[in-house]
Order: structure tokens, then C-alpha cells, then sequence
């Protein structure tokens, strides 16, 4: 293919326009003004035939050309970058690179005591924590072509090189004024309680509603909620029970009205991991920030479970 015949400078447009869905911050954010913002655009559509971007109301919505594109140009462009700041050494002091890590709110929690070395051993490094959805864990792949890092379940990743992160046991949590339910859970609580769910469908056996699956424990009028952090506040003033990492469920007991239960069942270990894409490996400054961020084991290539 002849890259010379286009300018791929419109690629850097392009991602703006799709991302902020409208020409002036876009412009904005690419140090443009706005004619020649509304230009990149024109310019856009012909290349491609397509709207890309069309009025709804006050707003501009994707079409489904332009939908199908942004993960395309936002993965190209990451690669691009990386090509650029791949190096033979890297020094974070000096460094300016940005770093994008994807994960749960409860995955990104426990990054927050390393990131706070930032200020001081790379002050210039940029980082942005971006929400885990369900529809990444089914491609977590094609996610690490856009994005540096993902923080997840070691059940839920296959072939991807990654490193331990934490260990946590799982508890439920209730109401603190429910008397109904002592220290721990029995059986027929668990079947018979309304339960608060993590992800309707998790990829993984060892996810903690593929547990009471296998034991055959199933709940009316479930919720399902991909945010850990919602968990309390949807169990709290309520008979629901919902289940978090144990220590998620103590932080959360201090603000929320919620105490902890023991489960009834011996439940498999919440094993939180932090994967990369492969061609990452031998990036001088990848491997620098999974350090920071206490990955500095040797990669394990996860099978999943």
C-alpha cells in the first residue's frame, strides 16, 4: 500500500472528532481553529464517503462507519505513538510519556499508592485510568491495542503476559441494621436473599457469580452493576446482600451503612492481575511503569481458569 497518497495527519483529526463529537474542542484539542477543524472534517468525509458525524438534537452522534472506526484509528495511533517512544533506555524524570490503564474501579484502587510516587520520580509522565466494561473482557486483545494496561481478574485473561497485582477474599455485605443475618452467612440466606451482581456476564469460572452458579444458587430480582463502588450503596437501607472483595467491603463499611458477613461457602480467591499486549515487552518504559506500579515479577503468560 502507498501511504504516501494520503495524509496521515488527518488520522490525529480524526480520532479528535470521534472522541470529543464536536468540531470546536476538537479543534481545541489538536491546537486548531475552528474553520480549520470544520476543514479536517470535509476533508474527512470525502476520504471516506461518510457523514462520520451528524446532528441529533443539540448533539453530534457517530454513524456506525464512523463507531467502527474509532477503535481502529484509536488503536493505530497508539501503536504509532509507541513506535515513537520506544527507545533503548528511558528516564522517567525527563520523560512526558502518557500512559492509559484500564481496569474496575476496585482493579484501579490498587494502583492508587504507587501512583502517588509519580509527582516525584516522573513528574512530566501522564496517566489516565479509563473504566473496565463487559464488552472489553471479551476481546481484552484487541483492548491492549489502544490501551497500555489492563487490570483483571487472572480468570478472565488468556495467553496475555501479565503479572500478580493482589489477592483478596471475597465477603458479603448487608445492611448494618439487618438483624436477620449473623456474622456469617448460611445457605439458605445466600439462596434466598436479593443479591447484588458484578458483571452479568463475567468471562471467567472463577468469578464469584460463577460460583454460586455451580452451587446452584440463583436470585430473584437481582441487580447487576459493573462499578464495585455501587455495591454498598445499593445494599444499604435494604434487605439485599452483595458480595466484594474483602478489602473494598471495609473501606466502604466506614462511609456506607453496611457490615460484613462471612460466606457460607468456601469461594476462590479474587486474584487481580496486570497484563500488557506482548509487543509491550521489550519497551523500556513499559517495563519501567508495571514496576512502579509493583509488577515487577517476572511476566507469567495467563492460561486462565
Amino acid at each position: 500500500m502507498n501511504l504516501s497518497r494520503y495524509d496521515l495527519n488527518l488520522l490525529v483529526a480524526l480520532r479528535a472528532l470521534l472522541e470529543e463529537r464536536n468540531v470546536t474542542r476538537a479543534g481545541e484539542r489538536l491546537g486548531l481553529s475552528q474553520p480549520a477543524a470544520s476543514n479536517a472534517l470535509a476533508r474527512l468525509r470525502r476520504q471516506f464517503g461518510d457523514e462520520l458525524l451528524v446532528r441529533s438534537g443539540q448533539a453530534m452522534e457517530l454513524t456506525p462507519l464512523a463507531r467502527a472506526l474509532l477503535d481502529m484509528v484509536t488503536a493505530t495511533l497508539t501503536m504509532a505513538e509507541r513506535t515513537y517512544e520506544m527507545t533503548s533506555e528511558f528516564d522517567p524524570v525527563a520523560s512526558t510519556r502518557r500512559f492509559t490503564v484500564v481496569g474496575s474501579d476496585y482493579g484501579l484502587s490498587l494502583l492508587a499508592a504507587p501512583l502517588r510516587e509519580l509527582d516525584v520520580v516522573a513528574p512530566g509522565v501522564h496517566v489516565r485510568l479509563d473504566l473496565l466494561r463487559a464488552e472489553h473482557l471479551r476481546d481484552p486483545e484487541g483492548l491492549l491495542r489502544r490501551a497500555d494496561f489492563m487490570v483483571a481478574p487472572r480468570a478472565w485473561l488468556h495467553g496475555l503476559p501479565a503479572a500478580h497485582l493482589s489477592t483478596d477474599e471475597w465477603v458479603g455485605v448487608i445492611d448494618r441494621a439487618n438483624r436477620a443475618v449473623g456474622d456469617r452467612l448460611t445457605m439458605d440466606e445466600l439462596r434466598t436473599l436479593r443479591l447484588v451482581g458484578l458483571f452479568d456476564e463475567p468471562p471467567g469460572d472463577a468469578h464469584i457469580g460463577r460460583q454460586l452458579e455451580v452451587l446452584g444458587i440463583e436470585s430473584d430480582g437481582r441487580i447487576s452493576v459493573e462499578s464495585f463502588l455501587e455495591v454498598p450503596f445499593l445494599v444499604e437501607h435494604t434487605e439485599r446482600l452483595g458480595l466484594l472483595p474483602r478489602r473494598m467491603a471495609e473501606r466502604s463499611a466506614r462511609s456506607a451503612h453496611i457490615r460484613l458477613v462471612a460466606l457460607p461457602f468456601e469461594a476462590a480467591e479474587l486474584v487481580e492481575m496486570l497484563c500488557w499486549h506482548p509487543r509491550a515487552d521489550p519497551d523500556p518504559g513499559h517495563r519501567w511503569f508495571r514496576t512502579l506500579l509493583g509488577a515487577a515479577a517476572a511476566p507469567d503468560r495467563v492460561s486462565g481458569s
